[in-house]
Parts: structure tokens; C-alpha cells; sequence
């Protein structure tokens, strides 16, 4: 194969910068999928949590997270789609500031 017409099909082929973006996005991607599968690279941890999961972090009831809630001690993340109402979530943050607040009590 002739390495001067490699080069100049090589040359000829241009993106337009929204395509480079997504095909970056794409590689960076499955780059990062097969590292997790190798265990090179660590999953994400977790920042938001149902309530019941935030209230057996706290060592409170479900519905004391709500009471905080409505006393405004506690934030909620309300996660919907439309006008359906999907979950209500506590963030990671609000759990460790509320758990240091009530281990100063």
C-alpha cells in the first residue's frame, strides 16, 4: 500500500468541532467502562440516597427526616420526570452535616 495516499485520505477527512466533542465523550466513555471492568479505575460513589437509607445512616426514623425537612434543618432533592414525582433523595452532604450537628448534641 502506498503510504503517500494513506496520508492524503487521512488529510482529507474533517470534523466539525460538535462531532469531535462526541466522539471524545464516546471514547472517554468505553475508556472508562473497560478500566472500571479491570479495576483500574474506582466507580463513583454515591451522592444522593433515599430517605429510609439516609434515616439508617443517621440512626433516625423516616419520618424525622421529614419533620427536618419541613423545620428546615434538612434539604431534600426531589427527583421527577415531567410532572410525575419519581423519588425524594438526600445528598451525601446534607447527611454528614446533620450527622455532625446531632453528634455535637
Amino acid at each position: 500500500m502506498n503510504n503517500k495516499n494513506t496520508n492524503s485520505a487521512a488529510q482529507d477527512v474533517q470534523f466539525t468541532a460538535q462531532q469531535l466533542q462526541v466522539l471524545q465523550e464516546v471514547l472517554s466513555y468505553t475508556v472508562r467502562q473497560e478500566l472500571e471492568r479491570a479495576g483500574v479505575f474506582p466507580k463513583p460513589a454515591r451522592t444522593i440516597f433515599s430517605v429510609v437509607e439516609a434515616a439508617e445512616m443517621l440512626g433516625v426514623s423516616k419520618q424525622m427526616i421529614y419533620k427536618m425537612e419541613r423545620d428546615g434543618d434538612l434539604q431534600l432533592i426531589e427527583l421527577s420526570r415531567g410532572k410525575v414525582k419519581r423519588s425524594i433523595q438526600v445528598s451525601i452532604d446534607e447527611i454528614q452535616r446533620i450527622k455532625e450537628k446531632l453528634e455535637s448534641k
